[in-house]
């Protein structure tokens, strides 16, 4: 299974498994999930867009929840209804910094913000910023963690442990000059009266602060890449590189001697995996120094392994591991990545632990048919599943998942993968309103290959494809078929067979005139209306085709003539008895973009019917804008939404009661100021929503409409793309 079965990402680092479904690490992605009694896919936890972070600080307050992610604010969240209630960041004032490092509610109910540039407080209903005194190059910039007591509030900073009052006066730092194992303080937390507990990236130190003294210290060694750990008993056992494995006593609270090396039980200070072994009390170490099996609890040594051969042993690699896996008395280890781009390492070590002898080597890169790199191994069943990808520089997101089966000792299919879907567009098609539970559909298009088919009310998927050419831009049921409108015709259903019809072609199916690129669709009363254009080169043949629901024959129209603006038609709908069609500017130049009006009734009362009217276009009495993308109607009050494929626009409006634009909605009405994703706006039951394209904020607009009046803006998921927004039945009523 891989991105062309729809997985997120090629690129694991970790897996897992908890009640059936398999959770994926990723480094760009997310954590993907796959159901393992199915192999569906479940959508990633990835919904912020901000997979990649140092830390993820989260402070909770009764039923409200803070998050704080770094670049992106805080995130306040209604714990009981998980709705996101607001996001506090630098450019709506709402907070001083928003490379959030830490949160904490302090003791008098404030919540205390660490960020990359500030210290503050929220007090329910403003924002207190710590002071700062010194020269520049003394004082406290970074605040990575924060803590309080009734005497004060505390921070670990890059100048150290510092301390301030409930006055926001700052008192103290204690640092290196101080006898601190190092100025960088990453975390900090109060013990006791006046006795905070300080981390720091060289060691941890216990501070009176009371009189900002250093009253102990303990060091680690030398920096390390990382930490393994295993606990046995009371005591966590940490493996690090360049230091060894470290020992502390969950008891009483104190670090015991590190064994690096000289105490018997590994050769190197250098480890690199640490596991639990298959019997109780024991451990298996790895390293520099090849493997070792140490019964602590008997305090002995079992098994040590070098690297390459060993007499009456196992054959190790002369790479260290990287990661261990043990099952069924078989142990299996990957290899240490090499900094190098051009060095591969996919081959995955087994020993059988019974004979304590050489099993063959499993070459993961072989399996997916190049040079490798191993990036994470996990035990799913039966199935020994690994991560790799190709060693070549300029891959971006290329690898799999490559499955050995370790009862059949043979190769299952890899997880294929598709790369970066990009967008998604959705669409109920069948009897949803009301709902009928067996033959409502939801079919939804991913990127520029896949297409699934579910059953709306269980979810059920019932087809999917992979060689869809897409994207595609529009979906519609028509004279008893579903279309689908596709970068190589008009794509057909039938849904009481459930087979694939003929594809509509230029010349075949639809007008001979047509290109094969269709970029909205729309089925209007009982007439289909298609845009479509050929992407390529500058001579883009862009059209807008109709067909009429009785009598089958169609009509087509140039963009660029008349009264219909150059461009191409990027959304379709009907307002006020006009068909409106969004034309998206493709080029800077020349006389492009606008809204183009097909008037059913007689708008313009030249006592005429069905012709077109008056775009609608830019300029100090027309559209924000000249680049529309998406449009909504507000039927009731005959006002109709436009979104504009340009950052910092917002959404204008057009009254049709009065023949003129309403003031265009901002950030200060509460949506977000991104740019709109093609087609993504919907207006039902005065509530307007918008998807965005991620930019700065992205996520979904909602915004509360009462005939000119809006109310209760706020964005839904921010750090998202928003994509397609579609009515969803449902058994109880229904939702958008």
């Amino acid at each position: 299974m891989t991105t062309s079965d729809g997985l997120d990402s090629d690129y694991v680092t970790d897996i897992a498994t908890r009640y059936g479904i398999a959770y994926i690490a990723t480094p760009d992605a997310g954590v993907m999930r796959v159901e393992l009694s199915t192999s569906a896919i479940i959508g990633s936890w990835q919904s912020l867009g901000a997979d990649n972070l140092d830390s993820t600080p989260i402070a909770v307050d009764d039923d409200i929840v803070y998050i704080g992610l770094f670049d992106f604010g805080i995130l306040v969240i209604d714990r009981m209804t998980g709705d996101i209630t607001e996001h506090w960041n630098q450019d709506s004032s709402t907070l001083p910094d928003d490379d959030v490092h830490s949160l904490q509610m302090d003791d008098y109910g404030g919540l205390l913000v660490g960020t990359q540039g500030a210290f503050s407080r929220y007090d329910g209903s403003a924002w207190h910023t710590m002071t700062s005194s010194g020269g520049w190059w003394n004082r406290p910039t970074v605040f990575y963690d924060v803590t309080s007591d009734a005497d004060g509030m505390y921070a670990g900073t890059n100048r150290g442990a510092c301390m301030w009052n409930w006055q926001y006066q700052f008192q103290d730092c204690v640092s290196s000059a101080d006898g601190m194992p190092s100025r960088f303080v990453y975390a900090v937390d109060m013990l006791d009266t006046d006795r905070l507990y300080a981390g720091t990236n060289q060691g941890a130190a216990i501070i009176n602060m009371d009189n900002f003294t250093v009253i102990e210290t303990w060091t680690a060694g030398d920096d390390t890449q990382r930490s393994r750990t295993v606990k046995i008993g009371d005591i966590l056992y940490l493996g690090f590189e360049n230091t060894g494995i470290a020992r502390y006593d969950l008891m009483n609270n104190e670090w015991l001697t590190t064994w690096d090396g000289t105490q018997g039980y590994i050769d190197d200070d250098d480890v690199t995996v640490l596991v639990p072994g298959l019997d109780s009390g024991t451990m298996w170490a790895g390293g520099d120094f090849g493997l070792t099996l140490i019964d602590v609890v008997n305090d002995e040594v079992l098994i040590e392994w070098s690297r390459g051969a060993n007499a009456a042993g196992p054959t190790l690699s002369n790479t260290p591991p990287a990661e261990i896996e043990i099952h069924d008395n078989v142990l299996h280890y990957s290899l240490q990545r090499s900094n190098s781009w051009w060095s591969s390492s996919a081959q995955i070590y087994r020993i059988n632990l019974t004979t304590n002898s050489s099993m063959t080597t499993l070459d993961a890169g072989a399996q997916a048919g190049w040079s490798g790199v191993v990036h994470g191994i996990g035990v799913i069943e039966d199935q020994l599943w690994i991560g790799v990808r190709p060693t070549q520089y300029w891959n971006n997101g290329d690898g799999t998942i490559v499955r050995w089966n370790m009862s059949s000792e043979g190769w299952e299919d890899d997880l294929t993968t598709i790369g970066n879907v990009r967008r998604v567009n959705a669409r109920f098609l069948g009897d949803c309103f009301p709902l009928n539970a067996s033959s409502c559909e939801l079919w939804i298009a991913y990127g520029d290959y896949i297409l699934r088919r579910f059953n709306a009310d269980s979810m059920q998927l019932l087809n999917e494809w992979t060689d869809i050419e897409g994207p595609i831009r529009g979906m519609a049921e028509f004279q008893g078929e579903y279309l689908f409108a596709s970068m190589n015709g008009i794509l057909r259903w039938d849904p009481v067979n459930s087979t694939w019809l003929d594809t509509w072609m230029p010349g075949d199916g639809l007008p001979s005139s047509s290109e094969e690129e269709f970029y909205s669709m729309a089925v209007i009363n009982s007439d289909l209306w298609l845009g479509t254009m050929e992407s390529s080169g500058f001579n883009s043949n862009a059209q807008i085709l109709r067909m009429n629901g009785s009598s089958g024959v169609w009509s087509s129209w140039d963009l660029g003539t008349g009264d219909i603006p150059d461009g191409y038609a990027a959304d379709i709908k009907l307002c006020d008895d006009i068909v409106h069609f969004a034309i998206g500017a493709r080029f800077w130049w020349g006389n492009q973009g606008g809204i183009a009006r097909y008037d059913l009734a007689d708008h313009d009362q030249d006592s005429l019917t069905n012709e077109w009217i008056s775009s609608m276009t830019s300029g100090s009495t027309g559209l924000s804008n000249n680049d529309p993308r998406a449009l909504a109607c507000d039927e009731a009050n005959r006002i109709m939404y436009i979104g504009f494929d340009t950052e910092g626009v917002g959404f204008d409006r057009y009254n049709y009661n009065t023949g003129s634009y309403l003031s265009t909605l901002t950030s200060t009405d509460g949506i977000s100021m991104d740019r709109i994703f093609p087609g993504g706006m919907h207006h039902e039951n005065n509530v307007l929503l918008a998807g965005h394209q991620y930019d700065n904020q992205g996520g979904i607009s909602r915004l509360v409409t009462s005939g000119t009046a809006t109310a209760n803006g706020q964005v839904l998921d921010p750090g998202m793309d928003g994509c397609s927004i579609e009515r969803a039945p449902s058994n109880s009523g229904q939702m958008v």
